[in-house]
Order: C-alpha cells, then structure tokens, then sequence
C-alpha cells in the first residue's frame, strides 16, 4: 500500500533527523540505492560531540581509551586503521510509529564508529542506520570499508563550531 510505504519513508526521515540532532549531527547522507537496482536503504550521520577525552599514543591506545569511554553495557570492537583509532558499535532495534491508528514498527541495524585521528584529542562519530537487518555481515562490510576511506582534517570541528555558533548570534 502506497500509504504505509510513504508513512514508513517519513518516519525514517523523521527519525534519522531526530538522531542525527540528538548526536549534534552536522552532516546528514541518505542512500536508497548502492548499484543499478539494488536497494539499500541507509543512513549517515557525522559529529563532532564533545567529549571530555584527552586521547593520545598509537592508535591501538587511543581506540582502547574511546572504548573505555563507553558504557560498559555498549557492544564494542575496535577496528584497526594505521592512522585513526575506531571503535565500532552494532545495535539492532526496532522503529515503533503509528499510522492511521495502527501501530508498525521497522527494524533497523545501527553501526557506530567513534573515530579519533592521529594526532587530534577530539572524537568524530559516523553513525549509519539501515532497515535491512538481514544484511548485517555485509552492511558491516561496506561500512568498514567506507571508514577505511576517511581521512579527518585537523580544525573541521572547530571550523563547523565558529560557522554554528555565527549563524547562532545573527538568528
């Protein structure tokens, strides 16, 4: 039914909108389709919270501070990367809505990575979520492999907090 299909789409949206603020988010990615045809239906979200780390050493030491810094009931793995210390997380859950007064609910796969480059005492967090929980393996696949991408600037976060906090100050 077109309805339900367009009600489930928007409180995707609405829910990765909704995560992505509660991260202090300020990029926000949305993929329907990896290749051609074939569906995969996924988010990103990237932070700079701020956290209270001093994290410096090798990058196996600084993952296994990040993953210190977790609650300790967080499933954790840390990911070797030469130059960034990752700790990812997986969680599956279930988004509960209501439309037309019934209520559905879609389950979704999340993947956090807490992310803190060489030489940096700050932490970038990339957060995906997509529905297709049967995919975990290869989700974790593909989203391992985008992080192996990632290469962090020194000053992003300050430069995105000044933008912030000017736009703040004239609204």
């Amino acid at each position: 039914d077109d309805a339900a299909l367009r009600a489930e789409l928007r409180q995707r949206i609405t829910a990765a909108a909704d995560a992505a603020r509660a991260l202090g988010g300020y990029q926000l990615h949305f993929a329907t389709k990896l290749v051609g045809e074939l569906p995969l239906p996924a988010t990103l979200t990237l932070a700079w919270p701020e956290l209270p780390l001093g994290i410096r050493g090798t990058s196996a030491e600084r993952a296994e501070l990040l993953r210190a810094s977790l609650p300790s009931e967080t499933e954790s793995t840390v990911v070797p990367y030469p130059h960034l210390a990752v700790v990812r997380t997986t969680q599956l859950r279930a988004s509960v809505f209501e439309e037309g007064g019934e209520t559905l609910s879609t389950p979704h796969f999340d993947v956090t990575y807490w992310v803190s480059p060489e030489g940096e005492e700050r932490v970038a967090v990339f957060a995906f979520t997509s529905p297709m929980v049967d995919l975990q393996a290869e989700l974790l696949e593909l989203f391992d492999a985008i992080i192996s991408t990632v290469t962090l600037r020194s000053g992003r976060a300050d430069e995105h907090r000044r933008r912030e906090s000017a736009a703040a100050e004239t609204a």
